[in-house]
């Protein structure tokens, strides 16, 4: 796709439009990996306070009969269904 628009700006005779579009993207590219590295790092503070007040163990015990539906071949005390419950909810 970008190489087609490259071509489309080589023989239309705007390379410098293009340009300025390829650099204008890159930045807001840059700018949102910066705010979502944010926002994650905020939310895996949250769920590191969560899981060391116990909160994530008893939030998984009591959605083990959902996960028992939902995921029938994980085993009961399996480290992965207390994060699959905190995704659920």
């Amino acid at each position: 796709m970008i190489f087609f628009s490259v071509i489309m700006a080589i023989f239309g005779g705007d390379m410098r439009g293009h340009t300025t579009e390829i650099l204008s993207s890159s930045q807001n590219a840059v700018k949102i990996c910066f705010e979502t590295a944010g926002i994650l790092a905020m939310w895996m503070g949250v769920m590191s306070i969560g899981e060391k007040a116990g909160l994530i163990d008893t939030l998984s015990q009591k959605m083990n009969p959902i996960l028992d539906f939902l995921f029938p071949c994980s085993p009961k005390y399996h480290t992965a269904r207390k994060y699959i419950a905190t995704i659920i909810i």
